[in-house]
């Protein structure tokens, strides 16, 4: 791994290395062949695939604290991960075998319950479980394996988290010269990857979202039936990303890629300006957004509000323009390195990894397991602990202002490259240590880019040109924590916003707010008014809200909207849940209502 500094004027760069080991071993698979529409394996495959892959756990090299949910039982009351959305008198489940999933299932459905499956419960949207749902978490499942005749095929339980997905791919103990990395960005570790996948989710680069890496699945339907599908089933690509209506995925096959390309990241301190004009400012020959992003295969914009005015006191509304106009971001960018190598080595690895969200960036978080760790101490003098609340947990809020502060401190031509050579590198939004954040709101949509990039640059001005008006008419900004850009290619899963052809190009844009900030559903609902004005040139097509990261008490009419945006992707997902779920047991209120489906 390279570094290469180019500033300016020096100023103070504080770096630290994480290094970490993991001892795993080669795991095996056994092979489940599943040709034309689907293969129901019997109870002794199941049982054999089973007792294979608990012959080989996987343990991460830092697990981290549970986040699967209360104990066993019923009437717990349990919230999402944005601390926004509250299931009540909620039945929990803890199942340990696939037979007992589907034992489980047969025995609510004959009762005429609901029930979800929630994952680690990390979203801000109304996909979670109604009042008196039964919730079902798969926790227990956390075994990955490699197919010993092909180790670009690997499968995972339901269980398993991004954290332990991305350690098993960098484990020397795979096999020098078999390695493979999922060319998949979505990469917040304490989530789970199916749980990943069934949102639809992304992270940033030329590929689709998690579900257009899985090669074949293991899912319950509502009638208790294990099945087994592959792409060869006219409806696997919903089956990938559902929202968990169609059935209970117990286990994925994912196709990782044989690549052994590494990547240089860049990370550029710029004037928010110089990376995003008005669209009326642009022309064939300045058109830096798009330049930018055509010129990397991944990466990410990020726009701490007001950043510019962290040095002159208390912030005064009648300033928003001023501040807004002499603001940086920060721009970062992935791209191939031929002849630098991926190498069966996790040591070395910087602690900042391959991105820059510096609020979200795993060097600015201090679990208390890790307070005392050496290397620490440096960083808490750095931040101090007023920036941290009583259980260590960091403040968003203070994450803006450090975000603010490193752009302040650094001159304007700051520039860092680092070449990597793990699958790390290929990762945006890999955050260790997500737990131990105080909770914020999130509102993203996805859009397919126009040629000329006009409603992009229209869509990101219209968070920030709403976020001045109502600092000005309030005194109050809702987007205090950032906006940002990130890209990929289309996606083949109906469900999601990207989903779209070969040579499709879309951009997902978010704000972000520190959670209880007033006026932050007046920004979401003025921000989706103006977001059904800007349509793709190309097609007609309207921003398409992240199924994560909306809520109908932000944004009343978000139902009518999707539907207007995902009309015919919905009906395609509406055909296939009616197949297996045809009363509706896996689907809550709002689902309901989105997909026009009984409830």
């Amino acid at each position: 791994m390279r570094f290469t500094l180019s500033m300016s004027e020096v100023g103070t760069w504080l770096l630290m290395v994480l290094v970490a080991s993991a001892s795993i071993e080669p795991h095996m698979r056994m092979t489940l062949e599943a040709t034309g529409e689907q293969t129901l394996p019997t109870s002794e495959d199941i049982a054999r695939q089973q007792h294979a892959m608990a012959d080989h756990p996987f343990v991460s090299m830092d697990e981290a604290k549970s986040m699967f949910g209360p104990s066993e039982g019923p009437g717990a009351n349990i919230s999402n991960w944005g601390q926004n959305y509250c299931g009540n008198n909620i039945h929990v489940h803890h199942p340990k075998t696939y037979q007992e999933v589907a034992g489980l299932v047969k025995a609510l459905k004959a009762q005429g319950a609901k029930v979800r499956v929630l994952g680690v419960m990390h979203s801000w949207s109304n996909v979670f479980a109604d009042d008196g749902t039964h919730v079902i978490f798969l926790d227990s499942f956390k075994s990955i394996t490699q197919d010993p005749n092909d180790y670009t095929r690997v499968t995972l339980q339901a269980g398993v988290t991004n954290a332990e997905l991305a350690d098993f791919a960098d484990s020397p103990n795979r096999g020098y010269g078999r390695f493979s990395y999922l060319k998949m960005n979505t990469l917040v570790q304490a989530v789970t990857f199916i749980g990943a996948a069934q949102t639809a989710s992304h992270g940033s680069g030329d590929g689709g979202t998690c579900g257009d890496f899985i090669e074949s699945l293991t899912m319950i339907d509502s009638w208790g039936s294990i099945s087994i599908f592959d792409r060869s089933h006219p409806d696997f690509l919903v089956y990938t990303a559902c929202l968990g209506m169609c059935g209970i995925i117990l286990d994925v096959t994912l196709r990782f890629s044989p690549e052994t390309t590494g990547v240089t990241v860049t990370q550029i301190k710029a004037p928010l300006k110089d990376f995003f004009p008005r669209a009326c400012e642009t022309n064939s020959s300045f058109n830096p957004l798009k330049d930018w992003i055509n010129s990397h295969v991944g990466g990410a914009m990020n726009y701490a509000t007001y950043n510019s005015a962290i040095l002159s006191g208390p912030l005064d509304p009648k300033k928003a323009e001023i501040y807004t106009a002499n603001d940086y971001c920060w721009a970062q960018g992935v791209t191939e390195t031929p002849g630098l190598q991926v190498k069966p080595d996790r040591k070395g690895l910087p602690i900042w990894g391959t991105q820059h969200e510096p609020y979200y960036d795993k060097d600015l978080f201090i679990p208390a397991d890790y307070q005392n760790a050496e290397g620490t101490k440096l960083h808490r003098v750095a931040l101090g602990d007023w920036r941290l609340n009583q259980n260590s947990n960091y403040m968003p809020f203070f994450g803006g202002l450090v975000q603010n502060s490193v752009l302040v401190m650094q001159p304007p031509s700051f520039q860092l490259k680092a070449e990597y050579n793990t699958s790390r590198a290929s990762s945006q939004h890999f955050v260790r240590y997500i737990e131990h954040i105080t909770h914020a709101n999130d509102y993203s949509f996805a859009l397919k880019v126009d040629d000329d990039y006009t409603n992009i640059y229209d869509a990101w001005w219209a968070l920030i040109d709403i976020n001045n008006e109502m600092f000005r008419d309030t005194g109050s900004y809702p987007m205090n924590l950032y906006a940002a850009i990130r890209w990929l290619g289309h996606s083949d899963c109906p469900l999601s916003g990207a989903y779209g052809q070969e040579g499709d190009r879309f951009v997902l844009i978010e704000a972000s707010s520190a959670h209880g900030t007033p006026g932050w559903e007046e920004f979401c609902r003025r921000v989706l008014a103006k977001f059904a004005t800007i349509k793709t040139k190309k097609d007609g097509s309207l921003p398409k809200p992240h199924w994560g990261k909306v809520n109908k008490d932000w944004t009343p009419n978000i139902a009518a909207y999707t539907r207007q945006a995902m009309g015919p992707q919905l009906e395609r997902v509406k055909e296939a849940v009616f197949k297996t779920d045809p009363t509706g047991m896996f689907r809550n209120q709002h689902l309901s209502e989105v997909f026009e489906l009984p409830y």
